[in-house]
């Protein structure tokens, strides 16, 4: 999302990896805030939320799911508190597997 102005309602872009891991994010080049939503298997294993885009390339900010995910689902801040997700609710993918 880094570049975007702004995600549109009820979007998100989903980061698959080929095995659960403690991938690094960091906000450069962002302009709007986020949620991140980290799953492992089929539940959600955390949620990083309200993650705001201010950058400072000599302290950077890294955000690292609590446990090793294989997906990280970037949505715009405040969404998953607002669908109320938390971590244990089970997810379900169409088209990804």
């Amino acid at each position: 999302l880094s570049g975007r102005d702004s995600l549109a309602y009820n979007h998100g872009m989903i980061f698959i990896f080929l095995q659960p891991g403690l991938y690094r994010f960091w906000m450069p080049d962002m302009h709007f805030p986020i949620d991140i939503i980290w799953i492992a298997g089929e539940r959600v294993v955390g949620i990083t939320g309200d993650i705001s885009p201010e950058f400072d390339p000599d302290h950077p900010v890294f955000y690292t799911p609590p446990v090793p995910a294989q997906y990280a689902l970037e949505v715009n801040a405040g969404f998953a508190a607002a669908n109320n997700i938390k971590a244990g609710d089970k997810t379900i993918f169409n088209g990804i597997k």
